[in-house]
């Protein structure tokens, strides 16, 4: 289900560039009166798809991608995880798709995993993994937790995913790197490499003698993806991408979230910090995982320009501030 209230607003002189921000957090905190932010969420209810066959396709219809388990069927029978994974590698070699990587943001819970798709060549989970540990995300106010390493090859036997690097130039913990934040570059890893094969499997990261430590962390049991509350962002957009220009009159916002009431607030901004259309949007569920949301956005009465488009969620019990994300994109 969705709906939205959306109402143009004039250019207030006295707001700044962040106004967006108070604006939404006067909105989204209004949540934190009413008390029960865990209201029982049927998993069952919504479609994994982290993957999509064009960098297009995935900005439009994957947001049901943290929304469930996975939907794909494990690999079986006779052949071997070792000949599926060359198998896949051979026929994907040189090929371009898009992959959902999950790179870290900050929140005012701490920092958590924000999901972008991103153009990738080569057989998809590798290559979505190889983005994750040496790309650099489209959105700015994402970061990788990672700064090298090589992937040899993901292999998937069907109770387990493992991922192969090269060397063992990632098994230490960095210096100044908390444990904390080497368990969630770790959850980055697993929710990336399981988006791109559609299977929640439990995660192994070896290096090439065999070694299965990943930043400290022993991962030789297989590392299961985190809960969604605690480890991913509570509202994540898909679209508008970073820096998309829009030519015609419609802004399609779409991501997904874990907002109080399922209702995510959001707000367009101008190159001045003004507020010129705002209302909400309705997510599919809310409670303890994330749930698409979907609106088109009628902009047809702003000029041609920069702006820039946040969405938040919407409060609830034991959260201090809003989850916010945002988008720059070029009208004209």
């Amino acid at each position: 289900m969705t709906s939205s209230d959306e109402s143009p607003r004039g250019h207030r002189p006295d707001e700044r560039p962040r106004g967006v921000r108070r604006g939404l957090a006067v909105l989204a905190l209004g949540g934190l009166a009413v008390s029960g932010f865990a209201a029982c969420v049927d998993d069952s209810s919504t479609t994994a798809t982290d993957t999509a066959t064009t960098a297009a396709a995935a900005t439009t219809s994957a947001d049901a991608a943290t929304s469930g388990s996975a939907s794909a069927t494990p690999t079986t029978g006779s052949t071997t995880a070792a000949a599926e994974a060359s198998k896949a590698s051979d026929s994907a070699a040189g090929e371009t798709s898009a992959a959902a990587v999950y790179w870290v943001g900050s929140t005012p819970q701490g920092d958590r995993l924000y999901r972008e798709f991103e153009s990738v060549t080569g057989e998809p989970a590798a290559a979505a993994v190889q983005e994750l540990l040496t790309g650099t995300p489209a959105d700015p106010d994402y970061r990788s937790p990672f700064d090298a390493g090589t992937v040899s090859g993901v292999s998937d036997d069907g109770s387990t995913i493992t991922v192969t690097l090269a060397d063992d130039a990632l098994s230490a913990r960095p210096s100044g790197t908390s444990a904390k934040a080497a368990r969630l570059a770790v959850q980055a890893v697993v929710y990336t490499v399981q988006g791109a094969l559609q299977e929640r499997l439990p995660v192994v990261v070896q290096d090439g003698s065999g070694a299965t430590t990943l930043y400290g962390v022993d991962t030789a049991g297989g590392v299961s993806e985190g809960a969604q509350a605690s480890t991913l962002a509570l509202v994540n957009l898909t679209t508008p991408s970073e820096g998309a220009t829009l030519s015609g009159t419609t802004l399609s916002l779409t991501g997904v979230a874990n907002a109080y009431e399922a209702t995510v607030p959001w707000a367009i901004t101008d190159a001045d910090g003004d507020t010129v259309l705002d209302g909400f949007v309705t997510a599919d569920g809310w409670g303890d995982k994330l749930y698409p949301f979907s609106k088109d956005l009628d902009v047809s009465s702003l000029p041609a320009g920069t702006y820039t488009v946040e969405v938040a969620s919407n409060g609830g019990e034991g959260e201090t501030a809003p989850t916010t994300d945002t988008r720059t994109f070029t009208i004209g």
